[in-house]
């Protein structure tokens, strides 16, 4: 489809010509009639330009003020009356001068250092009391159930009598002082990791350790559901340390065979980053495990009877320290 466009041709040009000439025409003469207008037209408020629309200026060559006008409002104080000053009795003083020599002992004036103010605002975050509280009853019953646990075990293994078996009984005796120990020991970690949180991870940080029978059944990798509190703090601290790797070291006493610690340990080390990543969302690439079995002692082994049940006892509640999971935190290089 062709597409035209609009071309005049000669026989119009007179057309236009002619209706421009006449709008120039009308065009003029109303600007005619509006000049007429305005110039016969007056306006009020307005004068003829002879007239200065400026006020002229006045000089004053003499002002008389009323010199009441220049007093101040402001009332004048009252004047104070002269107070008598009370009779003053002469007091005779003796003429001799005292010296420093001559004062006793009991009379000399120690300097006392001024007493130091408590700083507002406190150096390191703490734990409200209620926490504290509610932290130690958990702590407790979770020791005594440690004890009831472990006293059952003792009684069935006892029942049973095993020709050959790498578990080791327990008597109340010790048991009582290991669960004591580990409550204590938990209840230290979770202060720790309190700490931790107050103030962020700095490199040479040392690691965190947590008893592993306040975390474990005895002999068992199943967690404790006391333990699920401190291992919260550690999971809202991985979270908040976003560059920081965080490595789960297991650790066991010198007891059993050693594939047996080496398997409990590790077995235990990827128990707690499985509940951290299940339940605290943790990413499972910033955690690593490893179970160490019967090394990195913190409590030397030492030699005991193996005929005497109060001689082993003695000896599995001084290695308490050695049965631990140990939290390694690992900085970036150049970070």
């Amino acid at each position: 489809m062709d597409y035209m466009s609009y071309q005049s041709n000669a026989a119009e040009v007179p057309v236009m010509r002619k209706w421009l000439l006449r709008m120039f025409v009308i065009s003029l003469l109303l600007h005619l009639a509006l000049i007429a207008f305005f110039r016969t037209k007056k306006l009020d408020r307005f004068h003829p330009l002879t007239e200065r629309l400026v006020p002229r200026a006045f000089s004053v060559q003499r002002l008389d003020v009323d010199p009441k006008l220049l007093e101040s409002d402001e009332a004048e104080p009252p004047k104070q009356l002269p107070q008598k000053m009370p009779d003053v009795k002469p007091v005779d003083l003796p003429d001799e001068k005292p010296s420093v020599e001559k004062l006793d002992d009991n009379t000399r004036v120690t300097p006392v250092a001024p007493e130091l103010t408590k700083p507002i605002a406190m150096d390191k975050p703490r734990v409200e009391a209620a926490n504290l509280q509610a932290l130690a009853n958990s702590q407790n019953s979770a020791a005594k159930e440690m004890d009831n646990d472990l006293k059952a075990l003792t009684k069935n293994l006892i029942q049973d009598k095993p020709k050959a078996s790498s578990l080791l009984k327990y008597n109340a005796d010790s048991t009582i002082t290991s669960g004591n120990a580990d409550a204590a020991g938990m209840a230290a970690a979770s202060g720790r990791l309190d700490e931790l949180l107050g103030r962020g991870l700095q490199k040479g940080d040392a690691p965190v350790s947590l008893p592993g029978g306040a975390l474990f059944e005895f002999g068992s990798a199943d967690l404790r559901q006391e333990a699920k509190i401190a291992l919260g703090k550690l999971g809202q601290l991985i979270k908040k340390s976003p560059r920081v790797i965080f490595r789960i070291e297991g650790y066991a006493d010198s007891f059993g065979s050693t594939a047996f610690n080496e398997q409990l340990s590790q077995q235990r080390a990827d128990a707690v980053k499985r509940w951290l990543v299940e339940n605290m969302e943790v990413d499972p690439s910033r955690i690593e495990t490893i179970g160490y079995g019967s090394t990195g002692f913190k409590v030397a082994p030492q030699q005991y009877d193996p005929k005497h049940q109060a001689s082993i006892d003695a000896e599995i509640a001084r290695q308490q320290p050695n049965r631990r999971v140990e939290i390694v935190f690992r900085f970036p290089q150049g970070g």
